[in-house]
């Protein structure tokens, strides 16, 4: 019946490997502005500074896009990596966002960016606040082809999946599509080393 409804999904003809990821924090590419207008001030011959201040707004423009995933069965601290994982990446400079109901979620689109306040008073809820849902038929190529065309369209280099087994079944299908992957695992079923 679930793949009825996902097959009305548009797919792509081709998948393209995504970008390495390469986080550096945003103040960086702002001293680099500063440097550049600084440059153009002093009378230093001026396309020395505007090469600077096009420098540091290009890294600005460029910078990462991580997506988080929670997938599978609730696990204790699922919340509290989440919220971890949020407020690195943005501390890094990385824009990050969250897939709403693991793979489900990922192939239906349901992504959101955040900032850090997005995880504020979740560490001691119990859980996942970015729910999490089964999908049995992410074993299907269509399936995934549909997964990696969403994360394409969002322009995210990285997706960091949290979860079991079966979550790391789904992350290495996608891993080897091309696509950037981290697992952290959360299981409560002791079939992940880790957990």
């Amino acid at each position: 019946m679930k793949s009825k409804e996902l097959k009305s999904y548009n797919l792509p003809n081709e998948t393209a490997p995504l970008s390495q990821i390469n986080a550096k924090p945003t103040w960086m590419f702002v001293i680099i502005i500063l440097i550049g207008l600084v440059l153009m001030i002093i009378n230093v011959p001026i396309y020395y500074g505007l090469i600077a201040v096009l420098a540091g707004v290009i890294c600005i423009i460029f910078m990462p896009r991580i997506a988080v995933l929670t997938s599978g069965g609730d696990a204790p601290g699922m919340n509290a990596c989440v919220r971890a994982v949020v407020r690195s990446g943005v501390r890094l400079g990385c824009d990050m966002f969250v897939v709403y109901e693991g793979f489900k979620g990922l192939v239906e689109g349901k992504i959101e960016q955040v900032d850090r306040n997005f995880v504020s008073d979740t560490i001691t809820r119990g859980g996942t606040i970015l729910r999490s849902a089964r999908l049995p038929e992410f074993k299907e190529d269509a399936i995934q082809k549909m997964a990696m065309k969403q994360i394409e369209s969002y322009g995210i280099d990285s997706l960091i999946v949290i979860g079991g087994d079966g979550t790391y079944r789904g992350a290495k299908d996608l891993a080897q599509k091309g696509i950037h992957i981290i697992g952290i695992p959360a299981s409560i079923d002791n079939d992940v080393c880790s957990t």
